[in-house]
């Protein structure tokens, strides 16, 4: 038992000899090769589970009509700068009637009253004629009523 007045407890105290150093030696270093080796494992993991986890999730698309994704920058349901005002033709936002995504290039220029060339609409002296629109448009509350 060690002495009140010695702070040590010289029962606990232990000898090792030059070669059990040497063998304890060896053993702490492949016990820290195997825990920088776990710890490079677990780092590599974490960063894949990271980059899995981060990915964008596939966005749903819709289509105002053929081809024609319902975008924020030509082609939505709100006034966005510079478009404050709804095309005439297809009352979606982001456009004007000369540069509709929702009707063919071929409708383009023509009168959006009654779709024929060599007048404007306003000295359009015919009955009003649906858009020729392409295929499967949807008019921006249509395509509400479908989305929700």
């Amino acid at each position: 038992m060690a002495d009140s007045n010695n702070p040590l407890n010289l029962d606990y105290i232990c000898v090792i000899s030059p070669h059990e150093q040497k063998s304890n030696l060896e053993a702490v270093r492949q016990q820290a090769k195997a825990i920088q080796a776990s710890a490079e494992a677990q780092n590599k993991l974490v960063t894949i589970l990271q980059t899995q986890i981060s990915l964008p999730k596939a966005v749903q698309k819709y289509y105002t009509s053929e081809n024609v994704v319902l975008n924020k920058h030509t082609n939505w349901f709100v006034p966005c700068y510079p478009q404050q005002n709804p095309c005439l033709v297809c009352h979606y936002f982001g456009h004007n009637s000369e540069t509709c995504p929702n009707i063919p290039y071929t409708a383009y220029n023509k009168c959006v009253r009654c779709w024929q060339l060599g007048h404007n609409f306003q000295s359009c002296q015919s009955s009003k004629v649906r858009p020729p629109f392409k295929n499967n448009f949807f008019y921006p509350n249509e395509l509400l009523n479908r989305i929700f």
